[in-house]
């Protein structure tokens, strides 16, 4: 089994850099700070906040969080996207 090479790595740079970008405050909806916090954050909110942001992507149906909504609705609507295995076929030399 093949082992992702950052996992041995504790206190690598990559590791401390996404650790770093996956803390950043959550982006609420447009109003100041992101609506992330009514005091001061202890980091600032990307610039886009006014655009991409928790409250547009729930009016937008073409968001990606529109996206994933109905993926999983789907999933869930079918059993065999949820617990079935789906082998490896037999690969074709026929041409194609």
């Amino acid at each position: 089994m093949l082992e992702c090479p950052c996992r041995s790595a504790q206190g690598s740079p990559l590791i401390i850099l996404l650790d770093f970008y996956l803390r950043i405050p959550w982006q609420w909806d447009s109003s100041a700070h992101a609506g992330f916090t009514s005091g001061e954050p202890w980091m600032r909110v990307n610039e886009d906040y006014e655009t991409w942001n928790v409250a547009a992507q729930l009016k937008d149906n073409n968001s990606i969080h529109s996206f994933w909504k109905h993926a999983l609705k789907l999933r869930k609507a079918h059993e065999v996207l949820v617990c079935k295995y789906l082998g490896v076929l037999p690969l074709f030399n026929g041409g194609c």
